[in-house]
């Protein structure tokens, strides 16, 4: 019995030990398996964040549409322009009564029509809420296409609306690119509905469908599916990622059975140190797996990613740059490597940068965002919105940087586009009526001894007629003719300004004296009666001018008003004269001044 007893001590320590280990494996399983299912959670949310922040993108084109639909000068037929411009293929223009007022492509029998009472969408920005509609497949290819519609912020129009389709740009893109194999990204709409898919769609099975939205979508792991589930900021939309359970969850299989192996083997050699030594080992061994897994998955994700990505050494060189930062700059990644962000930063861009970087190793700021000028290797120019942040050790000591870089060349391009266009006359070129008040608001707010400021309102004689006679076209170039006359007969610090039509308002600065004004109008009016020679044929038309004079704090309004009455006096009197306002009598001079 006693022998019994003393073989039967170690075996029951060793089943004890090994209950307990097992416990701990299982655990341990447990907590690598939660891991695993939260990063996959998180890179949802980044999926999420990412469609979020390209619907924030198109809504800031806002601003630069209500400021060039608020233009006098701007014409519906410019609307295909305009919408191309946002990158809309399709899009429609309403006003306060939710009526069209503008279709692109044209639709002349939509006109007029009530469309924001069809659409819950246009009807949401109606009252004032930018809004994103549910998805419809497109007539032509049966893509999806979606509706954005944004309240304006000007009284000619209230609603812009344009259609988008998903699966191009950088949506499209993104929604393709997973570093986890089987990966599949779905945007569902307000009804729970697969609208937008990477691969076939089939693959999310309608049971995980029914599971995520009775679990109010957030994550659902099966024997055979993982399917995390992100709400997407400022849309009715859902972003779901599916991936397969047994590659997402692979590491910690793979690392239990190895453990299990270990710990098996350990406690057939000793119940005491060898496996204590072991079970080391195999955590070491486990965590040495999942750094690795982390690592490679980090850079498929970033060697993948759709915007510029690296890491950055505390001397500024470039460690590890991704595929889409060496594409943007035009170097190799050999190359790359070998050079700071200040060589290919914008010499005017540098200080700025700099100051940013020595803050966020002083711990001043975590992170920095910008948008800066980077040199491309042919020497152009690129245009990045800058994202950066610094990676500290245990002891917040400053090891690298993260620098992740998106090209948004063609955003400035076409917001500079929009704000040329809100300020100047898309025909002529000249400024128009908001660029021009502006600037006589500035003229009058000079306090200097000799700031007169004069106004020469201008309006061409018989322009219908030429219209009328010879069409549009020829019109339009006999505007642009006269343009660049009045632009040559005036001094070098004047405005010469569109108003629209046939009109037109020189702006001088520093008159010192009403003589001076009017030489200026008279060159100008010698200038426009000389016969031009457009579209294939001779026209010969005449300048109207009326003239107003005032000193520095006057009302812009008042001296353009002014102008104005003496304009109508001109025309009335024969035209192809100038009439002065007298600023002093507040009345019209009854003088003409022969512009022959």
């Amino acid at each position: 019995m006693t022998a019994l007893r003393r073989a039967a001590w170690p075996l029951g320590l060793w089943l004890l030990v090994m209950s307990a280990l097992g416990f701990f494996v299982h655990r341990g399983q447990a907590q690598e398996r939660e891991a695993l299912i939260e990063r996959f959670e998180n890179r949802a949310t980044t999926g999420s964040d990412f469609v979020s922040s390209y619907v924030g993108d198109v809504f800031e084109m806002e601003p630069r549409l209500s400021a060039e639909l608020s233009d006098p000068s701007w014409q519906t037929s410019e609307f295909a322009h305009t919408s191309e411009l946002v990158g809309f293929s399709a899009s429609v223009l309403l006003d306060s009564e939710g009526r069209a007022r503008a279709l692109y492509p044209a639709k002349p029998e939509l006109i007029g029509e009530d469309l924001g009472v069809r659409y819950a969408h246009l009807t949401d920005a109606l009252d004032g809420r930018p809004t994103v509609s549910d998805v419809v497949p497109s007539a032509a290819e049966g893509d999806p296409i979606v509706g954005f519609a944004m309240p304006l912020s000007t009284e000619r129009f209230a609603v812009f609306s344009g259609a988008v389709n998903l699966t191009a740009g950088p949506l499209g893109t993104f929604l393709e690119r997973h570093p986890i194999p089987g990966t599949h990204a779905v945007l569902l709409d307000s009804h729970g509905q697969a609208i937008v898919s990477s691969g076939d769609k089939s693959a999310l099975a309608s049971s995980l469908l029914d599971e995520l939205r009775d679990s109010s979508y957030e994550t659902v792991v099966t024997e055979d599916r993982v399917v995390s589930a992100a709400p997407i900021e400022g849309t009715r939309w859902t972003y779901v990622l599916d991936a397969p359970a047994e590659v997402l969850l692979a590491p910690a299989a793979e690392n239990n059975a190895g453990e299990w192996a270990l710990l098996g083997l350990g406690g057939l050699l000793s119940l005491g140190g060898i496996l204590l030594t072991a079970r080391t080992r195999a955590a070491h061994a486990r965590q040495a797996a999942e750094n690795q897994l982390l690592d490679q998955r980090l850079r498929l994700t970033a060697e993948n990613a759709p915007i510029g990505m690296a890491l950055v050494e505390l001397d500024h060189r470039f460690v590890d740059p991704n595929r889409r930062l060496c594409d943007m700059l035009g170097y190799s990644t050999e190359e790359l490597t070998q050079l700071t962000f200040e060589d290919v930063t914008h010499p005017d861009d540098v200080p700025l940068g700099l100051d940013r970087i020595a803050q966020l190793v002083a711990g001043e700021i975590d992170s920095h965002e910008m948008e800066k000028r980077y040199v491309r290797k042919d020497g152009s120019l690129l245009w990045g919105r800058l994202s950066i942040g610094v990676v500290r050790d245990d002891d917040l000591t400053p090891l690298y940087f993260v620098k992740q870089v998106e090209d948004v060349t063609e955003v400035r391009k076409a917001r500079a586009e929009l704000q040329h266009r809100a300020l100047y006359d898309p025909l002529t070129g000249l400024a128009n009526r908001g660029l021009l008040m502006d600037r006589l608001s500035t003229a009058l707010a000079n306090d200097r001894s000799r700031a007169n400021v004069g106004v020469g309102y201008c309006d061409l004689d018989h322009f219908k007629n030429i219209n009328d006679t010879h069409g549009h076209q020829v019109g339009d170039e006999v505007l642009k003719e006269v343009a660049r006359r009045l632009q040559e007969a005036v001094r070098g610090d004047d405005t010469v300004a569109r108003l629209g039509g046939d009109e037109f308002v020189i702006l001088m600065h520093d008159v010192a004296s009403l003589t001076e004004a009017t030489a200026v109008m008279e060159r100008a009016g010698r200038l426009i009666k000389e016969p031009m020679r457009v579209g294939g044929v001779t026209v010969w038309t005449s300048l109207s001018v009326g003239l107003a004079v005032a000193p520095s704090g006057s009302d812009p309004d008042v001296l353009i008003r002014d102008a104005d009455a003496a304009l109508y006096a001109a025309k009335h009197a024969g035209r192809g004269q100038v009439q002065v306002h007298d600023h002093h009598r507040n009345q019209v001079r009854d003088v003409q001044r022969d512009l022959a």
